[in-house]
């Protein structure tokens, strides 16, 4: 199941104005786990204009959470093994907290 299925879903939350960060952190890893992306990819899917998007990317990135790679000369980002640790915390955390 999806990060974002886990968060907060669309249909429970209605329109939020604001969410909070670590929600969109969990929200890109979790899609960078499935599909290393670039940037305007995961903007899309994640729903965040592409400078926020790279803003967070590289914070992940800082963070050693994800690694930026190049091809075709086109940035790709991919989740790393703390990132997909980090991953799998929130969805058992989530899960638990569900029940």
């Amino acid at each position: 199941m999806s990060i974002s299925r886990l968060s907060i879903s669309r249909e429970k939350r209605g329109r939020l104005k604001h969410r909070p960060r670590v929600v969109i952190y969990m929200e890109i890893l979790a899609e960078l786990r499935e599909r290393p992306s670039g940037p305007t990819r995961i903007s899309r899917v994640v729903n965040l204009s592409y400078d926020t998007c790279v803003e967070i990317l590289r914070e992940l990135e800082a963070k050693g959470l994800t690694v930026r790679a190049k091809q075709d000369g086109h940035d790709v980002y991919s989740t790393t093994p703390d990132g997909y640790r980090i991953v799998d915390d929130w969805n058992k955390l989530w899960q638990r907290l569900k029940t």
